[in-house]
């Protein structure tokens, strides 16, 4: 493979190749930096965000927790920017929980495995909800590493 990508200035790896093709590349001294960037996702681990909603008499909360981690502790990690935290994310309700999934979509290299909603609806002595969301997410792979030489 890096062979090929040294002749034809294009390679196209499967990803369970990836690790050696790496090591050679760096033997070699061939940069191929977006390999070692796909490399980097492959160490990445499932997470699991929880988010509990409440409402009671016209006010509202959300808690979002990342691996049972509250939100607030682990936004660096996330590549949450501290002040869009607190801006943001401290959006009334069920938006909170739903833009940080966006987030770890967009920006985190993450995909959406598997997804719950469970709402409990008020009794006659309570005129309060609770919304429990889990989502369960994986490191987004592609099939081959790509790498075109500039």
């Amino acid at each position: 493979y890096v062979l090929d990508f040294m002749r034809d200035d294009y390679v196209s790896v499967p990803l369970q190749y990836l690790p050696c093709v790496q090591r050679e590349a760096q033997f070699y001294q061939v940069p191929m930096k977006n390999i070692d960037g796909i490399m980097e996702r492959m160490h990445l681990q499932q997470i699991i965000v929880t988010g509990v909603s409440t409402s009671f008499r016209g006010r509202s909360e959300t808690t979002v927790a990342i691996n049972g981690q509250f939100l607030k502790d682990v936004y660096q990690k996330y590549k949450i920017d501290q002040n869009e935290f607190q801006s943001g994310f401290k959006t009334q309700c069920d938006n909170r929980y739903f833009k940080f999934i966006g987030h770890l979509v967009s920006q985190c290299n993450y995909k959406i495995t598997n997804s719950t909603l469970t709402s409990i609806a008020p009794s006659s002595h309570n005129d309060g909800i609770v919304t429990e969301y889990v989502t369960v997410l994986e490191p987004s792979l592609p099939d081959n590493a790509v790498r075109v030489n500039n």
